[in-house]
């Protein structure tokens, strides 16, 4: 495969990359809890339903994960995590949330 820049669909302000680099992508969330469990999710199609990536724990629940696929890292801090796609591909395009 060539290296293509390629748009994430369904978003204003998509993020493009070319195939093998690395994409990061940060999401911010507001909550009083100390215990915070976050998932993040790929949508590829209006016909399929999102497709699990990972979750990880933040605040007093940090340390706890489950990331199955070794491609996707994941930080979290007080108010914001932050979703790092390794070695991406042409497949990787989706929306994520």
């Amino acid at each position: 495969m060539g290296a293509e820049n390629f748009p994430v669909p369904g978003m204003k302000n998509g993020i493009s990359s070319r195939e093998g680099e690395d994409v990061t992508l940060r999401c911010n969330y507001e909550t009083s809890d100390s215990v915070v469990s976050l998932h993040w999710y790929k949508h590829q199609s209006d016909y399929e339903a999102p497709q699990f990536i990972l979750w990880k724990g933040a605040r007093s629940y940090t340390g706890q994960e489950n990331i199955p696929d070794k491609r996707y890292r994941c930080n979290t801090g007080q108010q914001e995590s932050e979703l790092t796609i390794t070695d991406v591909t042409l497949a990787d395009s989706a929306v994520y949330y």
